[in-house]
């Protein structure tokens, strides 16, 4: 997999034209979460620009990519756009790896024997993380993650499933929710 760009205009939260006329394309930019979690802040200098719009701040992984300035539109002077462009680099079919087979218990069969299981910590980020509870809810990723679940062979149905844009997007973003943090 090769990395993703995403490209956001900065959402600014207020007045800061002092601090944004230095801005020029090609700047180091700071990401960083509030302490609800609920937004991605944009920071230059230890100084808050604005935050990523709500809808794209659901794409980015739980450990934030660097991110540069892509473009500052000025009108009279002053700013009036903040392109970000943040690049996202899958993680690696190593970062993915998770503690180990699954254990057959009690006697009875296992059928996910030679599988890896997620740890309960990792779970619980799985849980924890609004957006891909929220992309659950899509009846349709609902039905393709059933249909990997279900099938003869799982490593050919996700492989297949990989070329559908929002499964894939699902996959990668729990991906990265459940890497260890290196």
């Amino acid at each position: 997999m090769s990395s993703q760009k995403l490209d956001f205009i900065v959402q600014q939260t207020q007045d800061l034209q002092e601090a944004n006329t230095g801005l020029k394309a090609g700047a180091a930019l700071t990401l960083s979460r509030t302490e609800s979690n609920d937004l991605v802040q944009v920071m230059h200098d230890g100084t808050a620009l604005g935050s990523v719009p709500k809808e794209q701040g659901h794409l980015l992984p739980v450990n934030l990519p660097s991110c540069t300035v892509h473009s500052v539109r000025k009108q009279d002077g002053k700013v009036t756009q903040i392109v970000v462009r943040a690049v996202l680099v899958p993680p690696s079919a190593d970062t993915c790896q998770h503690p180990g087979p699954a254990a057959a218990t009690d006697g009875q069969p296992d059928e996910l024997a030679g599988t890896t299981q997620l740890s309960k910590s990792q779970l619980e980020l799985l849980v924890a993380d609004e957006s891909l509870r929220g992309m659950l809810r899509d009846s349709r990723l609902q039905e393709q993650i059933r249909a990997v679940d279900t099938a003869a062979d799982r490593e050919k149905a996700l492989q297949r499933h990989f070329q559908i844009p929002e499964f894939k997007t699902f996959a990668d973003k729990a991906c990265y929710i459940s890497a260890p943090m290196s």
